[in-house]
């Protein structure tokens, strides 16, 4: 034996099974090409040329066609009856099947929409927001220069006062005592 050599060890039944089964897969396969009338006569065959080899007797297999009858005239009418009915019941069916799908695409087709005008909703509140954020910046931005401002001019003009004396700066609250 050589190194890496799988040693296969089985008996001769169960190489015979898988003989046997890949015969009956090929089997399978060519009985499924074959007519209805050329399968019987096949397997007729094989079940005697395998019971021959087991020492069995021959089996009597016989394949009947069912008989056909004619059928009566209220049964007929009665199976045309059933059938216009089921075609009738099938179009209903149909018919329902397509107004739900129509109304479900209908639906699907309002939600979108609806869902499209609050992304823009939702898209024009952000920029909304954005704007007054921009407005209130600014503001702040004025306000604390208005305020140094204001700061400045309340400096200089405490400045004015304490330099001058008697002078009074407008709006300014004199004490006259």
């Amino acid at each position: 034996m050589f190194a890496g050599e799988e040693v296969r060890l089985s008996s001769p039944n169960t190489e015979f099974q898988e003989i046997n089964n890949s015969r009956l897969q090929q089997d399978d396969e060519l009985l499924l090409a074959l007519s209805d009338e050329k399968i019987k006569s096949d397997l007729r065959e094989k079940i005697r040329k395998r019971r021959h080899s087991e020492g069995l007797g021959d089996l009597e297999v016989k394949f009947y066609k069912p008989k056909e009858y004619e059928m009566r005239p209220e049964e007929k009418m009665k199976s045309e009856s059933r059938k216009a009915r089921n075609r009738r019941s099938a179009r209903v069916s149909r018919d329902k099947r397509k107004r739900q799908e129509e109304e479900l695409n209908k639906e699907i087709k309002d939600l979108e929409e609806e869902n499209q005008k609050r992304k823009n909703y939702v898209i024009n509140l952000q920029n909304f927001e954005k704007k007054l954020r921009l407005r209130f910046a600014d503001h702040l931005i004025r306000c604390k220069s208005a305020e140094v401002t204001h700061l400045r001019q309340a400096v200089r003009n405490n400045n004015l006062q304490n330099s001058i004396p008697g002078t009074v700066i407008v709006g300014q609250t004199v004490n006259y005592t």
